[in-house]
């Protein structure tokens, strides 16, 4: 999953995005499904930042660390309440336009 995490709910690695042209989410896919207006869906992070976030995470003392735990916590359950409602509309849809209105023209 890829959950949105801000300071306040956990540490962050610095990262290199890739688009990737193969990959209908990569961000640089031209089909007509890829997914559009996005820098890259690929992170390519190294050693040193990892090792940079594990350092900050030790350095944090008890009462930090379960602060951000609660709020990372928190908002995981607050981002799983949003997904489920989406699917449950996209359900909903689906059954009300019917399977074949989401195929494309040229499939059989």
């Amino acid at each position: 999953m890829n959950e949105r995490l801000t300071p306040a709910s956990g540490v962050l690695i610095k990262v290199k995005r890739v688009a990737q042209s193969e990959q209908i989410l990569g961000g640089k896919f031209e089909g007509e499904h890829g997914l559009k207006e996005v820098k890259a869906f690929v992170a390519v992070m190294k050693g040193r930042g990892v090792c940079q976030a594990v350092e900050k995470v030790l350095a944090m003392i008890l009462a930090e660390r379960e602060k951000m735990g609660a709020r990372a916590k928190r908002h995981y359950f607050v981002d799983m309440k949003f997904f489920a409602s989406k699917m449950k509309e996209l359900r909903e849809l689906a059954r009300g336009i019917g399977a074949t209105q989401f195929r494309s023209i040229d499939a059989t």
